[in-house]
């Protein structure tokens, strides 16, 4: 399973989704987008999610 950690979670918690491939939205450099704006520019860099 693909997974996109919003900024407000700590982003240690992606080392312990071990078997899961996890980005973060700030290493995406995303930071401070609002939320509906997250899936359409995960969709737009070819990030799929399900």
């Amino acid at each position: 399973m693909r997974i996109l950690l919003d900024e407000c979670l700590p982003a240690g918690l992606g080392r312990e989704l071990t078997g899961h491939g996890v980005i973060t939205v700030p290493k995406m450099g995303w930071g401070g987008l609002k939320n509906g704006n997250l899936p359409t520019r995960a969709v737009e860099a070819g990030l799929r999610f399900s």
